[in-house]
Formats: C-alpha cells, sequence, structure tokens
C-alpha cells in the first residue's frame, strides 16, 4: 500500500492483489485520526462484495469478475472500544457499463486504486449500536 498524508488529507493507493477494506484500515491507523470521510476513490477491484440493506440484515452479492470502481465513499470511525469500522458505499462498473451499487464489503485490487481521506476527529465522532435500528451508527460525542 501507497500512502501519504498532511495535516488534513491522506492519499491511499492499495496494491494490486491488496483488500481494499484492510488497506483503509490501515491508512486510518497510520493517519492516526479519530474518524475521517472516504472522499472519494476510483480503479479497478475484483471479487467485490456489494450488499444491501433490509429488514435489519444486509444481503451481499459477490462479483467474481474484474469491475471498474467509479466511486468509493464513506467513513471511518472508532468505537468507544478503539475497534476502526469502515463504513463504504460504491458504484462499481463491468463490461457492459452497467451500475452495481451498494455497501461496500469488500474488493480485491487488480490494476490501481486511488483514495483520498479527510480528516474528520474535530468532530469527535465515534460509532455505535444503534437499538432502533440495529446498525453501528457515528454518533457525536459533544
Amino acid at each position: 500500500m501507497i500512502f501519504s498524508k498532511n495535516k488534513e488529507m491522506a492519499f491511499v493507493r492499495p496494491e494490486p492483489g491488496e483488500g481494499i477494506m484492510e488497506s483503509l484500515q490501515k491508512a486510518f491507523q497510520k493517519a492516526k485520526w479519530k474518524a475521517a470521510v472516504i472522499l472519494c476513490g476510483v480503479g479497478q477491484a475484483r471479487d467485490c462484495e456489494v450488499g444491501f440493506f433490509k429488514k435489519g440484515k444486509y444481503f451481499f452479492k459477490k462479483y467474481a469478475e474484474t469491475l471498474e470502481i467509479i466511486s468509493l465513499q464513506g467513513n471511518i470511525a472508532l468505537t468507544k472500544q478503539g475497534e476502526i469500522v469502515v463504513h463504504c458505499h460504491a458504484c462499481l462498473s463491468g463490461e457492459k457499463n452497467q451500475a452495481i451499487a451498494g455497501h461496500f464489503k469488500e474488493g480485491i485490487v487488480t490494476v490501481a486504486c486511488e483514495i483520498f481521506l479527510l480528516d474528520a476527529s474535530k468532530l469527535d465522532l465515534h460509532r455505535q449500536l444503534d437499538a432502533s435500528t440495529g446498525i453501528r451508527m457515528l454518533f457525536s460525542k459533544k
């Protein structure tokens, strides 16, 4: 993984064969932030898992073929216990240029993947379980 950061932003480029979600977690750790916005991500990946949330549960579908990453966005935050949680959505496209979109669980970089992160630590956010939805959502500590 290629990683570069300044005071407010970071650039992450997972190498071919690396998992996107693991690379985002590692980059977040290296940045030493408390929260971040996944501003954008573009590239190409295979074995992508994309899901949809319905009736308290995620339903995922895996796409083994190589897909273009049209857009990758979301956020990263810590739980009160210090666990890194990446919440990411993606819009992907295959050879027929049909969009596949939803909650992004994983993808393995094939050629390139370029992601920009923005520090959101000053917002003092944390992720915790929301009883009404059953999802770990962002909450402000203030």
